[in-house]
């Protein structure tokens, strides 16, 4: 497993300095003895053997740019992991524009051969209505709450402790949760 990020010259490798680094237990070296910087190194992949695995939605159209474009020069080892598409499916309840910030992730999604979901909802909603019938199918991988092994969370005035899973934003009705136990 080798991670890597995205910049605007394509994938770069992280090298064996950079998560020590990055995890703040490490100084970030200057320069690696062969004079290229010390986090980061250029990737140049076989495209026969590559596997390259994005676990993230992103609005970068560069970005999106490398993974079509890698596909196009050969590679079939790429997948994403697909969380959710509530920006193209509930756009009102994120900032105007948002959707169309992210349609290039939706054209890569088109050429990615392999991809998995984070819930049945997301599969369904991935085959139905984006891709509309034309995609592939993949795994359901199941993360967050799904992912756990504790019982549904019920609510009672004896309850002193409480777990809630999710970003800190309207949609998710973090201040009803608070509410709900400030009572």
């Amino acid at each position: 497993l080798c991670p890597v990020i995205a910049d605007s010259t394509g994938f770069q490798l992280l090298s064996e300095h950079a998560l020590p680094a990055l995890l703040g237990g490490a100084a970030i070296p200057e320069q690696q003895s062969d004079g290229l910087p010390g986090l980061f190194l250029p990737l140049q992949p076989d495209l026969t053997t590559l596997r390259l695995v994005n676990p993230e939605l992103f609005f970068d159209p560069q970005r999106a740019a490398l993974y079509s474009n890698l596909i196009r020069q050969g590679a079939r080892g790429i997948g994403w992991l697909l969380y959710d598409f509530l920006p193209w499916l509930t756009p009102q309840d994120f900032a105007p524009g948002s959707a169309r910030l992210g349609m290039h992730y939706l054209r890569a999604l088109r050429d990615i051969p392999q991809i998995a979901h984070i819930s049945e909802q997301t599969r369904n909603d991935y085959e139905r209505r984006i891709m509309r019938g034309r995609g592939r199918s993949g795994p359901v991988i199941p993360l967050g709450g799904d992912g756990l092994a504790i019982p549904r969370q019920e609510f009672t005035p004896a309850r002193r402790r409480y777990v809630a899973l999710g970003t800190i934003e309207p949609r998710k009705n973090v201040a009803a949760i608070l509410e709900a136990f400030a009572q």
